[in-house]
């Protein structure tokens, strides 16, 4: 036998959520493979492992699954030449279809059939998120429709209740055109006043124009009589200028007072003498 080659070969068969296999079904199982590959089984192994929480995958879900699997040790080796039995790919598909028709489990459609390749674990993380929000999204259209239904529910209590209050549907309906028609008699005012405001806002800049008019001509004539204006004419240019004039008229006075005190002064002497005389 060439040294590559061993006679043993183990294989491990899983059963993920079912742990209620009986040691029959896995006797069936080992001879239809023993009668199909030839190999003979050495011994079965049935157990379970320590299992993994499924949020692993899931947020949110905290489950606990335990993985239960066989172990199979095969002796592959034919008796009468002493040469390895190899055995072809096909063996890795059949397998799980005699595992199926031993343990009455549902096979899985074939990797070619369905064209999935082997997911890693970013991938399983991220389709049981999907799945998960499809389910939460079942639970919220179910809550919305609960909801409208409340509401809808509320609003027959309500109408029932205001029924028996203000008796029968006429008058209710009475009310709300009423209630309607104050409404829109209120809301009339409303647009009336804004109008109003309008046109009063309206006629008061119309006012400030025409008063300020007399205004703009009184400071035209004072910057006419002027020899000096601002090349802005403004009130406040106006009232600064009045303001010097009136000092400048002040300070002439006191100079024309100061010189008549001074001629006064100079008299006075030439008055005495001729008293004295």
């Amino acid at each position: 036998m060439p040294e590559v080659l061993t006679p043993f070969r183990e294989d491990c068969l899983s059963l993920p959520g079912h742990g209620d296999i009986t040691d029959d079904q896995i006797k069936a199982y080992l001879r239809n493979v023993e009668e199909k590959y030839k190999i003979k089984p050495l011994g079965a192994w049935y157990h379970k492992d320590e299992g993994h929480p499924r949020s692993k995958y899931i947020e949110g879900d905290t489950n606990f699954e335990v993985n239960y699997h066989i172990h199979v040790l095969y002796y592959c080796q034919d008796p009468e030449t002493g040469k390895a039995i190899r055995l072809p790919r096909s063996f890795f598909t059949e397998r799980q279809d005699f595992l199926a028709q031993a343990t009455g489990l549902e096979r899985g459609n074939p990797a070619k059939e369905t064209r999935s390749q082997r997911r890693s674990a970013l991938q399983q993380r991220i389709e049981a998120q999907e799945q998960r929000i499809e389910q939460l999204q079942k639970v919220i259209d179910q809550k919305d429709k609960e909801r409208d239904k409340a509401i809808e529910d509320a609003k027959a209590s309500i109408w029932q209740t205001a029924k028996r209050i203000f008796g029968s549907d006429k008058t209710i309906n009475g009310l709300k055109a009423t209630i309607k028609a104050q409404k829109d008699k209120i809301e009339a005012l409303q647009a009336q006043i804004k109008v109003e405001r309008q046109n009063h806002k309206a006629e008061l800049e119309k006012t400030r124009q025409n008063a300020s008019k007399p205004l703009k001509n009184v400071l035209s004539k004072i910057a006419a009589a002027l020899e000096y204006w601002p090349s802005k004419l403004t009130e406040d240019g106006v009232l600064a200028k009045v303001r010097d004039l009136k000092e400048s008229e002040r300070s002439w006075r006191h100079t024309a007072l100061d010189a008549k005190e001074q001629l006064k002064a100079q008299n006075q002497p030439s008055q005495d003498h001729q008293l004295r005389r």
